[in-house]
């Protein structure tokens, strides 16, 4: 039954007070939490990954790769949201930041594989961008596309380069631009 606040009728009656809102926090300092993260990561307690041989039952590969999600509930967050928010706070930022990141390290080191797709994926969910940036040599000139520009600005400077190319062959001055 929820806590109700009393109305008091003269100064001498108690009051109660509310509680808090929102669930009391799992960790209640930084160190904590450090402590269980680097645990998880010590005791390889995330998940493996490997073949079950059918004959034998025994595992042929093990290997151990770390998860948000993994990571998430062995702290004894109930889903990643409740772990996100602890990253807010201003106390467990930096630590949780830190555990991110040494999962990203663990996907980073698979791209150098044989096969690197699902560390990739991986690698993006985590706010990586796969862009490629294309450059152009023409006439010793070298022009590289800008994501940040838009096209009707690369047109503009592919003319005024152009127009420089053709003015540097006929010894003309390029008129300045304001």
């Amino acid at each position: 039954m929820p806590l109700v606040k009393i109305m008091r009728k003269n100064k001498k009656s108690p009051r109660i007070k509310k509680n808090p809102v929102g669930r009391p926090l799992v960790y209640k300092t930084p160190e904590e939490l450090e402590k269980r993260i680097n645990r998880y990561f010590k005791t390889e307690a995330y998940t493996a990954i490997g073949s079950v041989d059918k004959d034998s039952g025994k595992q042929k590969v093990k290997k151990y790769a770390p998860t948000i999600s993994g990571l998430v509930l062995y702290c004894g967050f109930c889903d990643r949201h409740a772990f996100n928010e602890y990253e807010k706070r201003p106390e467990f930022s930096a630590v949780i930041k830190r555990a991110r990141c040494r999962i990203e390290q663990y996907y980073e080191r698979l791209l150098q594989g044989s096969t690197p797709t699902g560390a990739i994926f991986a690698l993006k969910n985590f706010g990586w961008v796969d862009e490629q940036k294309l450059s152009h040599i023409l006439n010793g000139y070298l022009f590289v596309e800008n994501e940040g520009k838009s096209v009707e600005d690369l047109q503009r400077e592919s003319i005024r380069l152009a127009e420089e190319i053709i003015a540097n062959r006929r010894g003309t001055p390029i008129p300045s631009q304001n």
